[in-house]
């Protein structure tokens, strides 16, 4: 049985299960990433439909599946990275789901069950392989233009083509997704990162970008540099530090999505 503990998900295991279908079915350029071939391969047969209160679920009958996706997602990425996830149930864990509902909170949250985080880690290596997106992106200066060029190359969304960028960039990265003014998920892109933590249900700093968009200033087109304490308020002394910004306003949603590049002397 799986533990409720996101600190228990083994995401390594995830993201070599699908690069090890990057590797069988010899894809070399996005356009081969084709999830409904691959996953009727796999017997799993993918179908849209109406849905109430999910995004997407996954039957399982022995050695056989389906995977349903509300029809009615509005964005292409999104929807790719909905059934990329229930994909990742199939692949991952077939001891625990014959009958897994994901809700948006599952599919594009990142701080979930461990089997919902093991699932976003999957659709992310198998949508953006690392193997692939690191020749073009890996040296990029950070920056939401790096994001949505990403995005464009690998029909994602912009926050699964964030959360990569931040894997596999060289410079020290942080995604931040925030709803109704309230810092909801972060995750950083190296193990070993000089950025700490945000605390859990971080209010926006009136001193971010993201505060700033949120309150309906239009968005910066370049990185900015913002006080430290605008996200980090123990560091806001702490020389040698510092937090460069952008942040963008997802849709018509209120939720914000940002991205940090800190530069460090330590």
């Amino acid at each position: 049985m799986y533990s409720n503990d996101p600190s228990r998900a083994n995401e390594v295991k995830a993201r070599r299960l699908a690069d090890a279908l990057i590797r069988e079915y010899a894809i070399t350029r996005p356009d081969e990433i084709r999830l409904e071939d691959i996953s009727m391969d796999r017997n799993v047969l993918v179908r849209e439909g109406a849905l109430s209160g999910s995004e997407a679920y996954l039957i399982r009958k022995g050695n056989k599946g389906i995977i349903r996706v509300r029809k009615d997602i509005p964005e292409a990425g999104r929807k790719r990275f909905a059934i990329a996830h229930e994909l990742g149930h199939w692949e991952m864990h077939s001891e625990e789901t014959q009958l897994k509902f994901c809700s948006e909170d599952d599919i594009g949250g990142y701080q979930g069950s461990p089997m919902e985080i093991e699932a976003n880690a999957f659709a992310s290596e198998l949508l953006i392989p690392t193997r692939l997106a690191s020749k073009e992106f890996r040296s990029a200066t950070p920056s939401l233009e790096v994001v949505k060029a990403l995005s464009s190359a690998y029909n994602v969304s912009l926050t699964a083509a964030a959360v990569k960028f931040i894997q596999i960039s060289k410079e020290d990265c942080m995604v931040i997704f925030s709803r109704d003014g309230i810092a909801r998920w972060w995750r950083k892109g190296k193990e070993y990162s000089s950025i700490p933590g945000i605390e859990k249900h971080h209010p926006l700093h009136l001193e971010s970008e993201a505060c700033e968009v949120f309150r309906g200033r239009k968005e910066s087109a370049k990185m900015v540099r913002v006080p430290n304490e605008a996200w980090f308020p123990w560091m806001r002394d702490r020389r040698g530090f510092e937090v460069y910004e952008q942040s963008i306003r997802l849709g018509n949603y209120p939720t914000i999505l940002t991205l940090l590049w800190v530069i460090s002397e330590s």
